[in-house]
């Protein structure tokens, strides 16, 4: 193995090790000793650092390095799970790109929560907040699905092309993944289309909801009678 390919490997277990340091210790603050007028906004917090640990437990899994040749992109991977063969390891991809965007978009939903409570006065319940959650999840979905079928790469392009750029990128063979990215077909195109508008309408409502929340003189409701926060704090005992 190069020694760029042992530094990124590095990099990536150093991230995660201090990920799951930062993340542990910000999610025993956030539900133990959050401040009473804080607590309301405990739920967003905890999304956050538990979709962190998610993504940085995949990247360490599948730690994915993309390089050009040719004009062609090629990834391969060095995680813990860098042994695993077609289908499996385009599947760890593939999931990891949708927790990416599930990540990303569920934004949307923690800005639109401070909405409701600050400029509404609504309180949503933990099932209500879930659901909300539902929509970037399946955007996240049909993400994933879409680049399974859009790049899914051939096996026998892989083997060809494997065996040719395995020994000049200093890796074993059957850690290449040659994803047919670029392929002009539909689910391509649908794919693009899906990120583009994820990505798009995540901004949008978070502009919105920045700028309404922003004009309010409402005061959020106390986090002891937070729904949310009690059910949460409830089931830490």
């Amino acid at each position: 193995m190069g020694t760029i390919h042992l530094v990124y490997r590095v990099n990536n277990c150093v991230g995660f090790a201090l990920s799951l340091l930062l993340n542990t210790l910000l999610l025993w603050l956030i539900l133990r000793h959050s401040p009473s007028e804080l607590r309301t906004y405990s739920i967003i917090l905890v999304q956050t650092c538990v979709l962190d640990l998610l993504i940085a437990l995949l990247l360490v899994l599948n730690m994915p390095l993309v390089v050009a040749v040719d004009h062609a992109l090629v990834m391969f991977q060095m995680g813990w799970l860098s042994w695993t063969a077609l289908p499996v390891n385009f599947c760890i991809v593939a999931t990891t790109l949708s927790i990416l965007i599930f990540h990303f978009s569920a934004l949307g939903v923690q800005f639109l929560y401070r909405y409701l409570l600050i400029v509404r006065s609504i309180q949503l319940t933990i099932r209500q907040y879930t659901a909300m959650l539902g929509v970037p999840l399946a955007l996240a979905t049909i993400t994933g699905l879409l680049l399974y079928i859009a790049a899914y790469p051939s096996l026998a392009v892989m083997s060809q092309v494997a065996g040719v750029l395995g020994p000049i990128l200093e890796v074993p063979s059957e850690m290449l993944i040659i994803p047919a990215i670029g392929a002009k077909n539909s689910a391509y195109i649908l794919l693009s289309a899906v990120i583009l508008s994820t990505c798009t309408g995540t901004y949008i409502l978070i502009a919105w909801c920045s700028y309404a929340v922003s004009g309010s003189d409402v005061m959020p409701c106390s986090g002891d009678n937070n729904p949310i926060t009690g059910s949460v704090l409830s089931l830490l005992g």
